[in-house]
């Protein structure tokens, strides 16, 4: 676990330089100082650094063990962050997630990405974790509402959003690929 911890945090660092500037300009369009952001899908916390350095307050919610470690050690002395041991979804409760050890940004609850999806060729979901969930609006409840939202889930998105019924958010960010057209 220690390897690939210190192989993922080597990973992160070299892309948090490359992408740093632009990924600051680009959520500074949405993104003020004191604005409450969430991180669905927080992973290794590149997209939380940014929305701190911009001065922003942030829920980072993320189920896997390896990165609450990395989230916790990076951020556990921020009052700026609160760090949410769940995965969300459309319903409270309990939820299977797939991990892929081998590349952990990967790990999904969607069964159906993960054996149809982009990657389902290329990488093996070796294990699987007992998650918490809980919902988009239920965290609105207990923080407040964001003015930005991040859901990065690997093919959980719909699931994750469809856990939104009470709420608006003015600004979300969710990842999409062409996967959902062929696959419904």
């Amino acid at each position: 676990m220690k390897n690939a911890l210190y192989n993922l945090l080597n990973r992160n660092f070299n892309n948090k330089n490359r992408k740093g500037k632009k990924m600051l300009r680009f959520y500074s369009q949405f993104i003020k100082e004191g604005d409450l952001c969430f991180d669905v899908g927080a992973n290794m916390g590149n997209r939380a650094e940014i929305f701190l350095e911009l001065g922003a307050k942030i829920i980072c919610v993320e189920p896997q063990k390896l990165c609450l470690l990395h989230l916790n050690e990076l951020f556990g002395n921020s009052q700026n962050v609160i760090i949410v041991d769940k995965a969300v979804a459309d319903y409270e409760g309990q939820a299977e997630l797939s991990v892929c050890e081998h590349e952990n940004v990967i790990s999904t609850m969607s069964d159906k990405w993960k054996n149809e999806g982009r990657f389902s060729k290329e990488y093996k979901w070796t294990s699987t974790q007992k998650v918490l969930t809980t919902t988009l609006d239920a965290l609105i409840s207990q923080y407040g509402a964001p003015v930005f939202c991040k859901i990065d889930v690997e093919g959980f998105e719909e699931s994750v959003l469809k856990g939104l019924t009470k709420h608006r958010i003015p600004f979300i960010s969710f990842e999409f690929t062409n996967y959902c057209f062929r696959y419904g």
